[in-house]
């Protein structure tokens, strides 16, 4: 995906300001950092001061790069679950794709030294039982060992204790529901392998932008300009006449 393809190239069809917008370079380049500040400029313009943008005519330039990006962000893997997620209603809907409370061994995360102790730092309790990180602030309150044992090893191994003590298999069932992920140990490097199909656009949000953008002007349009005072003046009589009080009657 190159950047350039996001700018219209038939700068012909629109007028010479506009192509100005174009050429410059920065925009070319980084389109995903000032595209978004120009649409969101924009539209603070339209809704304050939409007689200012109808006489810079905005929309050759502009309207082009809907198609443009809407063809971008669907070539993204993501764009059907986003999609998903825009369509729902909240509480009543679920995404197909939502995660279960209970992480399961295939999803869990990578879990470092670091983030162990920064959790427990912050008064947490995870502590790391066959190379497993458990969440045990909870359980503490239940396990048949005792409490301050469990703070013992919190950000350590514990899994020649947990093992000594002796858990009845109803005290390790409860534990999975206290699986945060797998503890990874400070010299491996293990690369982390993303879901393609949790991959967006990050243009994502401005075509939306541009979207708004671009009907926020047809409803402008819709309800015209407001009548000038030296309309008003020629057209009072106009106005006021009886045929054209009745409206649509």
């Amino acid at each position: 995906w190159r950047a350039r393809d996001i700018t219209p190239v038939n700068a012909r069809s629109v007028p010479a300001h506009a192509t100005a917008l174009t050429r410059a370079p920065l925009l070319v380049l980084f389109p995903d950092v000032l595209l978004p500040e120009l649409l969101l400029s924009l539209i603070l313009l339209q809704l304050e001061a939409p007689l200012l943008l109808h006489h810079v005519n905005w929309v050759p330039l502009l309207s082009p790069l809907l198609d443009t990006l809407d063809k971008f962000n669907r070539l993204a893997p993501g764009g059907d679950r986003d999609d998903a997620e825009d369509m729902a209603w909240p509480g009543i809907i679920a995404p197909q794709h939502s995660v279960p409370n209970q992480k399961t061994p295939e999803d869990a995360p990578m879990i470092r030294k670091a983030d162990l102790e920064n959790h427990n730092r912050d008064g947490g309790l995870w502590i790391v039982i066959n190379r497993k990180v458990y969440d045990v602030q909870d359980f503490r309150a239940q396990a048949p060992c005792s409490s301050e044992l469990l703070q013992k090893y919190a950000g350590r191994d514990a899994t020649q204790p947990f093992h000594l003590a002796a858990h009845s298999p109803a005290a390790r069932e409860m534990m999975q529901g206290f699986f945060v992920g797998h503890y990874t140990e400070p010299e491996q490097e293990i690369a982390q392998v993303m879901d393609a199909h949790s991959i967006t656009s990050p243009l994502m949000d401005v075509e939306r932008n541009l979207a708004f953008l671009l009907g926020l002007h047809a409803h402008w349009l819709g309800q015209s300009t407001p009548l000038q005072p030296a309309e008003e003046g020629e057209a009072r009589r106009w106005l006021n006449a009886v045929f054209l009080q009745g409206g649509l009657q």
